[in-house]
């Protein structure tokens, strides 16, 4: 097993001979984290002859490509294959292609999706991964391959192993059920190009929507950590309301209130300041950003304005924040959440932004950030202008982060942040 570069992720199916005492060893030429998950085995000599387990290559037959037949599969998509003889166990070659993420997929037996262990790794998006892979077959069930992030998935047949009393099944199967597509993209009709071709100073600007199956929509160049000026107030609302909830508290006192209120409302610097001492400071900021899911997010001894984080990142924390399903606040805090950054409670002049062209009765979210930089200051000269938030309308909800620098001015930064934020919203308002 060979990986080209520090913090790869790779996989690979061995066949491993076992010493006297049943062991085996397993050496690395690196300092690195291992992980082994026992598939099966092979009988020894003095195992009475039989005929189940026998190995039947087979001509190599693609079973599946699901870039063919439509979207990526959802993050937790499945295919189950199922054959109208039942083989014992199969072997065959699968590829993760066109991830949205790093991630890996799952080859199990039985008709359950599961992402307990791997069989196939990626490190980043976009890439195209291959492994051998080797699974039990349930009879009637089938095998299923399961994919941890929303990807397209491909499965080649290379050979099967046989029941006590069965035959070989032919490489095409009886069935195959695809699992949950993607939903519509938010970004149809916009594309990186189509931003530049009206707003040219928009050459870093790039954009993450939760749609409410789960799944995350890039929009350009993905997991692109950028510098976050004041919506990173939302995050430290987030905090601020798990620190509470750590101590079992339900309401935060009268002074951290007024705090909180003053960040999200009039985006008051000094209050926020205060919040990410109480905090910790950056290094405690950046440890609450991890447990709300940031994966991609970077400090800088500049202050908290200047922490990078990638709009994939943002609205995975945005989720945990503004939703009812958060896996880090409780309902209760979850809702002081929604009524601090609910657009009836941020001062009007800081309205722009995610919820321009949102389907009339909905109602939004938001938190915006900006900021002019010099000659020489961090990252690039212009306009900083972000905006972060939620849009929910009737069952359907969606969460946006918008991110960008070297505008201009904060006008055409607003401008280029409102086309695409209508652009999504029109496409998720009428899917």
């Amino acid at each position: 097993l060979n990986f080209e570069a520090a913090n790869s992720t790779r996989a690979v199916l061995a066949t491993i001979a076992l010493g006297p005492d049943g062991a085996f060893r397993l050496q690395a030429n690196v300092s690195t984290q291992v992980i082994v998950d026992v598939l099966g085995y092979f009988t020894g000599s003095s195992a009475p002859v039989a005929r189940a387990g026998l190995f039947v290559p087979l001509v190599p037959t693609r079973e599946f490509d699901t870039r063919e037949t439509g979207n990526r599969l959802v993050a937790g998509g499945s295919i189950t294959i199922r054959y109208a003889l039942d083989p014992l166990a199969v072997l065959g070659n699968v590829v993760i292609t066109d991830d949205r993420h790093a991630g890996f997929a799952t080859v199990t037996p039985g008709a359950s999706p599961s992402t307990a262990t791997s069989s196939v790794n990626t490190d980043r998006a976009n890439q195209s991964i291959a492994a051998a892979v080797v699974s039990a077959y349930i009879a009637g069930a089938g095998v299923t391959i399961s994919t941890q992030q929303a990807a397209h998935l491909v499965f080649d047949i290379a050979g099967v192993y046989v029941t006590e009393s069965g035959d070989a099944p032919a490489p095409v199967p009886s069935s195959v059920s695809l699992g949950t597509r993607e939903s519509v993209d938010p970004f149809a009709g916009l594309t990186p190009a189509g931003l530049l071709a009206r707003y040219g100073d928009a050459t870093s600007t790039h954009a993450a929507v939760m749609t409410s199956d789960g799944v995350i929509h890039s929009f350009g160049e993905t997991d692109v950590a950028l510098p976050t000026a004041s919506t990173i107030k939302a995050l430290v609302m987030g905090c601020t309301f798990a620190r509470f909830q750590d101590r079992g508290r339900s309401t935060l006192d009268g002074s951290t209130q007024a705090l909180v209120q003053a960040m999200i409302s009039v985006s008051d610097n000094d209050a926020t300041t205060s919040l990410v001492n109480a905090l910790g400071g950056t290094s405690g900021l950046l440890a609450c950003g991890r447990r709300f899911g940031a994966t991609t997010m970077i400090m800088s001894d500049k202050g908290w304005g200047v922490t990078q984080i990638s709009p994939e990142s943002f609205v995975t924390i945005l989720r945990n924040v503004l939703r009812p399903e958060s896996s880090v606040l409780n309902a209760g805090w979850v809702t002081q959440a929604r009524m601090m950054m609910n657009s009836s409670n941020i001062a009007p002049d800081e309205r722009w932004g995610v919820g321009a062209g949102r389907p009339a009765g909905s109602t939004y979210w938001v938190k915006n950030g900006w900021w002019t930089t010099a000659p020489g200051d961090f990252r690039y000269p212009g306009s900083r202008i972000n905006s972060v938030g939620m849009v929910e309308s009737g069952n359907e909800w969606w969460i946006i982060a918008i991110q960008g620098d070297r505008y201009s001015s904060q006008y055409r930064g607003i401008g280029a942040t409102q086309l695409i934020a209508s652009t999504v919203n029109a496409n998720l308002a009428n899917a």
